[in-house]
């Protein structure tokens, strides 16, 4: 049974992912810069708390290699989605990332070896005609819809691989190591 502190959660979760496609469209410098400075943070902060949690750094060179690349995903993910809402609105980078629910519920049961679920598929196609009904009048915004997507369809496929990551390793390991990817 949900709380009021789980619906708390979400809200402030749904106002980070709204004011960053607003600062995204904001800040002046190319969305490529953007994304390596927002992740040189990222990865320095996390090793600071992974050091003051005397957190796990060493992980096998294996892992290491596949955090990074996914580290990469990730930073395709972020420069999309930013360039998206450069070339067209924040609204509009939104719209297209909302459509990672859909590609999660396409890739996640293949890479479990599960059945795709119906009632998850019918309500991406209900996301897709969402889209087409919104902007199919005269959209001038196709690249940046097209970006918001494909930044959509790549944190899906983070997310699928980091579900295999965390039945092992801790999750601020993963953090650090892709961020740096």
């Amino acid at each position: 049974m949900p709380r009021t502190s789980d619906f708390l959660k979400l809200h402030f979760i749904v106002l980070l992912w709204g004011s960053t496609a607003i600062f995204g469209k904001l800040i002046s410098i190319p969305a490529v810069e953007m994304v390596f400075y927002r992740t040189l943070l990222a990865t320095v902060g996390m090793a600071f708390l992974v050091a003051a949690t005397k957190g796990k750094f060493k992980v096998g060179t294996g892992d290491l290699v596949k955090l990074l690349s996914v580290g990469v995903l990730i930073s395709a993910h972020w420069i999309a989605f930013f360039y998206s809402g450069q070339i067209s609105t924040a609204s509009v980078s939104l719209v297209g990332f909302a459509t990672a629910s859909f590609w999660t519920a396409i890739i996640e049961p293949l890479s479990h070896n599960q059945k795709i679920k119906p009632l998850e598929i019918a309500l991406g196609i209900f996301v897709i005609i969402g889209l087409f009904i919104i902007f199919h009048f005269d959209f001038e915004f196709y690249w940046g819809l097209f970006l918001g997507v494909m930044s959509g369809l790549l944190l899906a496929i983070a997310s699928v691989i980091n579900s295999h990551f965390v039945k092992r390793l801790p999750a601020t390991t993963i953090t650090m190591y892709q961020m740096a990817g």
